[in-house]
């Protein structure tokens, strides 16, 4: 697939991404076939992280304007791992070239939530990732640096995204634990 293919395609996906509000539709994973991986943009990608996994999002400048505040997010995981991340229960439809979606089930995805509390869930997430250079550089000046504190800047941010990201909610006493004891270790380590 050349460049110019994959714009086109990018275009449509934003297009499906966009117009979820107007649509209604919160709960479907957009997934996009790139060489050996799919990758997820925008709502697809917190979707993704909200009630999937962890994944590690890259927000940059958004160079084509696709997006509405000119930056760009998106995961990324290996296409072999598509059982791992999404189970065989779960709905899935082919609906381009290189193009599959994901339906959350309704015992993992509330059906009921308010289109308006998701939209400002998005946006909040968005909001609270930085962007790929800052992100890049804060990795430099952290390894530039002698100071504990300082190294620790960018790792307590990324503990802070998992904790504003976790849907706490949706899980149950054991799960929450779990993801507690996984913070406890990854701040201990910083410290």
């Amino acid at each position: 697939m050349d460049t110019n293919d994959l714009m086109a395609q990018l275009k449509e996906i934003f297009e499906l991404e966009v117009g979820r509000v107007e649509r209604g539709d919160f709960s479907t994973i957009f997934l996009v076939q790139e060489g050996t991986f799919y990758r997820a943009y925008e709502w697809s990608a917190w979707l993704c992280c909200r009630y999937i996994n962890s994944f590690k999002v890259t927000r940059r400048e958004d160079k084509q304007k696709l997006t509405v505040d000119g930056t760009l997010t998106f995961i990324g995981f290996p296409i072999t791992s598509l059982n791992k991340y999404v189970p065989d229960a779960w709905e899935i439809k082919t609906i381009g070239e290189k193009v599959i979606s994901a339906i959350l089930p309704k015992d993992v995805f509330d059906p009921l939530q308010s289109g308006v509390s998701l939209t400002e869930d998005f946006a909040h997430w968005k909001q609270s990732l930085p962007m790929a250079a800052e992100r890049k550089q804060s990795l430099r000046d952290g390894l530039k640096s002698n100071s504990p504190e300082e190294k620790g800047i960018h790792r307590m941010s990324d503990v802070l995204s998992q904790i504003m990201s976790y849907p706490i909610e949706q899980k149950s006493p054991m799960e929450c634990m779990l993801f507690l004891a996984d913070l406890k270790k990854q701040i201990a380590a910083m410290l």
